[in-house]
């Protein structure tokens, strides 16, 4: 997720201490997923927007889950 001390920037007036300068933090997350009936083994679903958190307050990516 985005840093909330420094809001993705990195930097306050030196290198945010919370962040270590990324602008993103580590943060556990639980989703639920719906997998569609019939599905094979070694298939991937896209989940959008459920990735990591976008460098410098950018848009978090997509998380790709491999059955």
């Amino acid at each position: 997720m985005t840093c909330s001390s420094c809001g993705g920037m990195g930097e306050i007036s030196t290198p945010c201490n919370t962040c270590s300068g990324d602008g993103r933090v580590r943060k556990t997350k639980r989703i639920s997923l719906k997998v569609p009936a019939g599905v094979d083994s070694g298939s991937r679903l896209r989940v959008w927007s459920e990735g990591n958190a976008g460098r410098r307050g950018g848009p978090p990516g997509d998380l790709f889950v491999v059955i």
